[in-house]
């Protein structure tokens, strides 16, 4: 039997099962970031089983060297936010855009970190800022636990430093392993 088939054809096709390979292992978000990301693997794996990593993701050493850059908004609760924040956030609990007050002069197409215990409800409230035009929206990865966990600063509702975190839970609060930090629920 002779084979009729364009021999191109199969050349192509290897073509592109090869660069989808490629594509989806070079923009895995989160192997592009190298293996110390988050300093605990175990709470890379309940990352990678929570999020759904519909938010950009930025690493805890990226804002930190360029916090200047990016306006920071905890979306934790209330009760959360007035334990202990990074320094310079605001505060909105994601719930709907109209309650979302930027500074003066922050457009839409300005860059916006999000971020909550883990990042679960911070790259909720990304897809509300996102489905309203906003741009350059990013979720913390690991979010404020992270931060917490390389004991890099916190400061209170009167933006004093601090050494205190709202964990949420206790099942929440192990992922804050930084011995310098003292949990809250």
């Amino acid at each position: 039997m002779q084979n009729t088939q364009n021999p191109g054809t199969s050349l192509k096709f290897y073509s592109i099962v090869v660069a989808s390979v490629l594509f989806v292992g070079f923009f895995n978000p989160i192997s592009a970031f190298g293996q110390d990301y988050i300093l605990n693997n175990q709470f890379e794996k309940l990352l990678e089983r929570t999020l759904s990593f519909t938010v950009t993701i930025i690493s805890v050493e990226k804002v930190k060297a360029e916090k200047r850059e990016y306006l920071l908004i905890d979306t934790r609760a209330q009760e959360e936010f007035l334990v202990s924040t990074i320094p310079g956030a605001i505060h909105w609990s994601g719930g709907r855009i109209e309650e979302l007050e930027l500074p003066e002069g922050w457009t839409a197409d300005k860059p916006i970190v999000l971020f909550c215990s883990i990042g679960y409800r911070s790259e909720k409230a990304g897809e509300k800022l996102l489905d309203a035009g906003y741009e350059n929206v990013y979720n913390l990865y690991g979010s404020v636990f992270e931060w917490a966990n390389r004991d890099f600063p916190l400061v209170d509702p009167l933006d004093q430093p601090t050494k205190k975190l709202h964990v949420y839970n206790a099942r929440w609060g192990r992922w804050v392993t930084s011995e310098n930090i003292r949990k809250v629920r």
